[in-house]
């Protein structure tokens, strides 16, 4: 589940090796914390650190920020 910068949807994304899919969902509910969530299931996946690293790269910086 992800947030995506500029969108009032959430988006799922299903990943088999070099394949993947990313779909609209439901509109995020005002209650709801806006946060991606992500699993990995496989075999001799990298460290998680590796994973974090990899993944905060693609961080969307946030409005105004310098």
């Amino acid at each position: 589940l992800f947030e995506v910068a500029g969108s009032e949807h959430m988006h799922a994304l299903q990943a088999v090796q070099s394949t993947y899919e990313l779909v609209e969902g439901p509109l995020w509910s005002d209650d709801q914390p806006r946060r991606s969530c992500v699993t990995f299931i496989g075999r001799n996946l990298p460290s998680q650190d590796s994973l974090r690293a990899a993944l905060l790269k693609c961080r969307a910086e946030a409005e105004g920020a310098v």
